[in-house]
């Protein structure tokens, strides 16, 4: 059974393969999280990528993503973001893959970095 923190939750990682000002970014995340109906669960910096982990309730999955790129877009986040979001393989949500969201055409996302 998945933990009731995370049931009916969907792992949404936004990365940038790049650097950028992560105490920045982490900021603006926490501050929209409420208003864009996520959760911010931090991040992590290394294996080439900067990644910021957000859970959102399943149905809101595809609104967040919208709003996230809708923040780059207007230049609230920096340029050059990737988006992956978390495809369970069961339904404890113990083993999952992720898919790419945006940029449109990325084909593969993954949290670690790897030139194609």
């Amino acid at each position: 059974m998945a933990s009731p923190a995370f049931a009916g939750r969907t792992q949404i990682i936004v990365q940038w393969t790049h650097q950028i000002d992560w105490f920045r970014v982490q900021a603006t995340l926490d501050n929209r999280a409420q208003r864009l109906g996520y959760d911010s669960d931090g991040n992590d910096i290394g294996s080439g990528t900067v990644n910021f982990y957000l859970y959102s309730p399943d149905e809101n999955v595809d609104g967040v993503v919208r709003d996230l790129v809708a923040m780059e877009k207007q230049q609230q986040l920096p340029p050059g973001m990737q988006i992956g979001v978390a495809i369970y393989k069961d339904t404890a949500r113990k083993d999952w893959a992720y898919r790419a969201a945006y940029p449109t055409g990325l084909k593969n996302f993954d949290i670690m970095y790897r030139k194609n």
